[in-house]
């Protein structure tokens, strides 16, 4: 995630909205701003928690690259 942003790569990230705290704006925004210096594009799906389905992961980046 770090080197996708400083080589201003997009990235996807999977988490869960229960990892990690609600300090700082939450899961997301760490991943979106906090984490993303660069404000490289970025999709972080969430909706299927830290262990989304192959289908779910790959639908997601196809149309994350659109």
């Amino acid at each position: 995630m770090h080197l996708a942003s400083l080589c201003k790569t997009p990235h996807l990230v999977w988490t869960s909205e229960h990892n990690g705290s609600k300090r700082f704006g939450g899961v997301s925004y760490r991943y979106q701003r906090s984490w993303n210096p660069h404000s490289t594009k970025v999709k972080v799906i969430n909706e299927e928690g830290d262990q989304p389905s192959y289908e779910y992961v790959k639908n997601e980046i196809l149309n994350f690259l659109k």
